[in-house]
């Protein structure tokens, strides 16, 4: 038998796990196995290869490209997104700044060829009102609404706190019995 052939049964044997084999140990070596394999895969992501020219620039291209949202993803950043519109754009805002315009002017135009989509924060227009105001509506509508439960629950409270004379004569019935049948309780005791 060559050195190959028991070398492979016996890693076979310690993988698959015979009688009396040590279960922890096997364990490790598995976990071990999985780590090594995840660390070691290609990590595949978007790897900007192109510089501006100043760091000033590649500070602004950065969060122009965070505050951009790529218009065929659906909530991806242009620099999170891989598709090819995206890449294009970056493209542009990059040629862009290196003309020399300003991040309004970029986001001017980026508005004008596909709209408020493109921009995280849509600014505050007409056409964004419902969108800019509804929080604070739906928190108001909140507020006014556990208001009126939390004071009905204080009605609430207050009215079933007060015994009408029916009830009031029969709790007192009821104290009495109970303190007649403590105290001849005590006495047999």
């Amino acid at each position: 038998m060559s050195a190959i052939t028991m070398s492979t049964r016996a890693t076979t044997a310690f993988f698959n796990g015979s009688e009396g084999d040590n279960y922890a140990l096997r364990s490790i070596c598995w976990l071990a196995c999985w780590w090594l394999a995840i660390c070691i895969t290609p990590v595949h992501g978007m790897i900007e290869t192109d510089q501006l020219s100043t760091p000033e620039l590649s500070e602004r291209y950065r969060h122009l490209i965070t505050e951009l949202r790529c218009p065929k993803c659906q909530n991806q950043s242009l620099g999170d997104s891989d598709s090819p519109i995206s890449a294009d754009l970056r493209r542009e805002v990059r040629r862009m700044l290196e003309e020399g315009a300003d991040n309004q002017q970029i986001s001017d135009y980026l508005v004008a060829r596909y709209g408020d989509f493109i921009l995280y924060r849509p600014r505050l227009q007409q056409s964004t009102y419902l969108l800019w105001l509804t929080p604070g509506i739906l928190l108001l509508v909140g507020a006014v609404i556990a208001g009126l439960v939390i004071s009905r629950q204080r009605r609430k409270v207050t009215v079933s706190g007060t015994l009408g004379d029916e009830e009031q004569q029969l709790l007192d019935e009821l104290l009495a019995e109970s303190m007649e049948d403590k105290d001849a309780n005590e006495e047999s005791a």
